[in-house]
């Protein structure tokens, strides 16, 4: 990659992380209003992004289990198939015309 394709590339990475904490303030600061003014509400609130942060973790791991046993099974299936078939067998297989 050129020197010039990564720096609007780390231009927009920086006004995406900027508008991240942007969002990240804004929500300490109604987390904060809701705390004063309402505090059952507050502690409803926690709660649910305590659920909606496992139900993430869940799914990560679910997610991440696919893909970890997809790569090992592409591992072993290249691996095994090399010893269950020889170089000259495979050469037999190929379509000819």
């Amino acid at each position: 990659m050129s020197k010039t394709a990564d720096k609007p590339l780390a231009n927009v990475l920086s006004k995406v992380v900027d508008l991240l904490v942007e969002s990240r303030i804004k929500l300490d600061a109604l987390e904060h209003v809701l705390k004063e003014t309402n505090p059952l509400l507050h502690e409803f609130y926690l709660g649910t992004i305590e659920n909606l942060q496992a139900q993430e973790g869940a799914e990560l791991k679910k997610v991440l289990t696919v893909r970890l046993s997809q790569s090992l099974g592409k591992a072993k299936g290249e691996r095994g198939s090399s010893r269950r078939m020889p170089a000259g067998a495979r050469a037999s297989t190929s379509v000819s015309s």
